[in-house]
């Protein structure tokens, strides 16, 4: 930096230091003037430095006012629309009262309509016509003993089938069991291993049937999700339960919506029996969402496998022997007797075989 420049800088700070000290020091006795001065001259100071910042003063007071009526007006406007809101929710809520007030209305009137209209004694319940059986039968699908010989040299059609003598048999690998029709067993009848589906009667012959499995292709059931709880079972969405081929089935039509977990169970949708029990398809073993579809993509396996199991249950209904226990007819018109092949049991009717039949 050249010497003649902060020489001068040097300067002018000097002068700004001796102008401030110059200042201060006229203010101080200014000060001390104005108070060794007389009251008049006090008074006469006091009114020209007044009236010389009145117009500041009265310019900041207009402005300060102005100020404050801009966030009182904005408040204001804030505190109008929060009003009108709270308002506009009390007029939706007073008008769903008044539905739901007029609906319990109507629900009473129609209970005490109900209950005018009902007896004061209640109803006995009379026995079912028709009574849900269980009816065991051998898997024979895999086994090599002398039954399996035997039926494996039979076939269910002859010449009024279009059989003829030296046409070819062709091996079948489905799974039979040894009852069929003259047992009472018709087609779609399911089948069970203890309380799980394992799949339905998809042929009826006269003494053998053959089972399709519930990972069968063309497989097609209604199931329902039933997941655990700690208070209980809580019941899902239901779905189509389709085979896979591979010895699972999946779950179809089931939203992406509807609450779905790996280890949830799946049980038929409706109730089979008297007692309406659910049986059981399955266990939920992968489940991954489609978001192109809207559904799930559910997996499930079943506990059971067709192949491995020796005897199976089919459900059949017969009719009730309780209903024509008390029949004064019943000894003339329906007489007991036992089949000679199948599986009806002692103590079943004509009218029944010829009623399943």
């Amino acid at each position: 930096m050249p010497r003649r420049t902060r020489d001068y800088r040097q300067a002018a700070r000097g002068a700004s230091q001796r102008g401030m000290v110059a200042a201060l020091l006229l203010i101080w006795l200014g000060g001390a003037g104005l108070t060794l001065a007389p009251a008049a001259v006090d008074d006469a100071l006091r009114s020209v430095i007044s009236d010389g910042l009145a117009p500041g003063c009265l310019a900041a007071a207009c402005v300060q006012r102005r100020v404050e009526e801009c966030f009182a007006n904005d408040a204001q406007t804030a505190d109008q629309d929060e009003i009108v809101r709270v308002k506009s929710e009390l007029d939706a809520w007073r008008r769903r009262c008044l539905e739901l007030q007029h609906r319990c209305a109507a629900l009473s009137a129609k209970s005490a309509g109900d209950a005018d209209l009902s007896l004061d004694y209640r109803p006995t319940e009379g026995p079912p016509l028709l009574i849900p059986e269980l009816l065991r039968a051998e898997v024979i699908g895999d086994r090599s003993d002398a039954l399996r010989s035997r039926l494996a040299k039979l076939v269910d059609r002859g010449t009024t089938g279009g059989v003829a003598v030296d046409d070819l048999v062709l091996a079948d690998e489905a799974i039979h069991v040894d009852q069929g029709s003259l047992s009472g067993v018709s087609e779609d009848m399911p089948v069970f291993a203890g309380r799980t589906i394992v799949g339905r009667i998809a042929r009826a012959g006269h003494w053998t049937s053959t089972i399709q499995a519930v990972s069968d292709p063309e497989f097609r059931g209604y199931g329902q999700i039933i997941r655990r709880s700690p208070h209980g079972p809580v019941l899902g969405a239901k779905g189509v339960v389709a085979g896979n081929g591979d010895g699972t089935c999946r779950l179809e039509l089931i939203p992406v919506t509807e609450p779905v977990s790996v280890g949830d169970d799946v049980y038929t949708a409706t109730g089979v029996g008297q007692d309406r029990q659910r049986l059981h398809y399955g266990r939920i073993i992968a489940a991954d969402y489609e978001s192109t579809s809207g559904y799930w993509s559910i997996t499930l396996k079943s506990h059971h496998k067709l192949e491995s199991l020796a005897s199976v249950e089919i459900l059949r209904e017969i009719l009730n022997p309780t209903r024509f226990a008390d029949s004064p007819e019943s000894t003339t018109r329906i007489e007991p007797t036992i089949q000679q092949v199948g599986g009806f049991s002692e103590g079943t009717t004509r009218e029944q075989n010829r009623l399943v039949r």
